[in-house]
């Protein structure tokens, strides 16, 4: 397997890339090896006969209702031989933030609690989203609902993650609620993506970019009846404009 880029123009001023990860058999070197190999392993490891992905840790779905734990239906992380695979999130964060990752042009891949990162005092952290966009960049990212409520010592684990993943090049953030869409937007991109099956091909996606001069602007109804799961998927991922606020059957699309 080809290995993995690390991004080392992060925006962590912290970050940057030492002499020593360049000379073989150094201790940062070995760090940065056993880290690249935990991601390796994170994007490798197969779904299972019911093609969900699971990570290093088995997230435990409840009963409807008393679990807000489930399975995301990702188009981006779907095997060769399916339309897609089922991603464990924790939350009603993390499925809104694995929606905006399934929408964002970079990304390639996700997983989640895919890698395990030993910290002092003998504890571990399972970090939320490990991500690789389309140059092979790797980015790690936590969401939580408030990042200026966190405990003490969550703060202080944390902070020994970032610095960690500072040491190997690796860009990390805290994602809060406020980093992600309303309700009514996210209601509505959820729709629209549960609406189509697949992730078009370049061919289908060309031919109806050739087309859509001529139809917009439209109703995403009409639109959808030139065009079907084609028109879905550019209007998801945002290569035609809608207003999401607004969304219904006749909202008006536009490029």
């Amino acid at each position: 397997m080809q290995a993995i880029e690390l991004d080392f123009t992060s925006r962590n001023s912290v970050a940057r890339i030492d002499a020593a990860f360049r000379i073989r058999g150094t201790e940062e070197w070995g760090v940065r090896e056993a880290f690249l190999k935990s991601v390796r392993d994170a994007f490798s490891r197969q779904p299972d006969l019911a093609v969900r992905l699971h990570g290093v840790r088995k997230v435990q779905l409840g009963k409807r209702g008393q679990s807000r734990s489930s399975l995301f239906p990702s188009k981006k992380n779907a095997p060769p031989e399916h339309y897609a695979a089922y991603v464990p999130v924790e939350s009603r964060l993390e499925q809104a933030y694995a929606l905006c990752l399934e929408r964002h042009p970079s990304v390639v891949a996700y997983r989640t609690q895919a890698i395990c990162i030993d910290i002092p005092g003998g504890r571990s952290h399972v970090p939320d989203f490990l991500i690789r966009d389309d140059v092979g960049r790797v980015f790690v990212r936590e969401v939580k609902h408030n990042r200026d409520h966190l405990s003490d010592a969550y703060r202080q684990k944390v902070d020994w993650v970032a610095g960690f993943l500072a040491r190997v090049g690796v860009d990390y953030a805290l994602v809060d609620r406020c980093d992600l869409p309303p309700d009514v937007v996210l209601r509505h991109l959820t729709a629209v993506h549960h609406s189509y099956r697949r992730i078009p091909t370049r061919m289908e996606i060309d031919h109806a970019l050739k087309l859509i001069p001529s139809l917009l602007p439209c109703s995403y109804y009409a639109l959808v009846e030139a065009l079907g799961d084609v028109a879905k998927h550019l209007v998801f991922v945002g290569v035609l404009d809608v207003r999401w606020d607004l969304f219904n059957m006749e909202a008006q699309v536009c490029k």
